[in-house]
This record gives C-alpha cells, structure tokens and sequence, in this order.
C-alpha cells in the first residue's frame, strides 16, 4: 500500500511538471528552441545521472540476482518486441525499428 502512494505521488509531480511546461510553451515563455536545450539537458545530463544513481546501492548477492535477472528479462523482450514488429510490420525498416525500440522507458525513469 505504501508503494501505491509513494508511486501515486511521483506521478502527480511528474504531471505537474509537464503542466508547469506546458503553461510556459503557451504563454511563449519557452521557445521550440528553448525546448530543444531542455531536452538536450535532460537526455544528455539528468538521464545519465538518474541511471548512474540507481545502480549505486549496495553490492549483495540478491542485488546481483536482480541486475542478471532484469537483463535477462529486457533482453527476451526485446528479442520478442523484435518478431512482434516484424510480424506486424514486414519488411518496413523505420516501422520495425520503432516497434522494437519504443520509448516508453523515458516516461516511467522520474517515476
């Protein structure tokens, strides 16, 4: 239950942000160019350095497990994202890749 509202709150936050944006978008307090630098800061920057935190924890054998075992799992997913998408797509190149790589990651790393 604790998880639920802990998650609960950081969705919240999270949409206050994409509203505090959009409200600067459209008062023209942010341009497309301004959006392009905050997008670069947040992909180049505060990306890495969410990941990088994450993975400093500390080193036990069920942390260890849990690494081995979400890679494993990312990669059979990818693996079936990848049939999926050619399944559904056929031989479309740029339809393919976005079936297999999609972005969904992005939304869920502030979480």
């Amino acid at each position: 239950m604790q998880m639920s509202i802990v998650l609960a709150k950081q969705v919240l936050v999270m949409f206050a942000l994409v509203g505090v944006g959009y409200a600067m978008f459209r008062a023209h307090k942010i341009s497309m160019e301004g959006n392009r630098v905050i997008g670069n800061v947040l992909i180049y920057l505060s990306l890495p350095a969410v990941i990088i935190k994450s993975f400093m924890v500390e080193r036990t054998p069920g942390h260890a497990f849990a690494l081995v075992l979400g890679t494993a799992v990312a990669l059979v997913l990818l693996v079936l994202a990848a049939v999926v998408a050619r399944v559904v797509c056929g031989r479309d190149a740029i339809g393919n890749f976005a079936g297999t790589f999609s972005n969904p990651s992005f939304f869920g790393i502030p979480l």
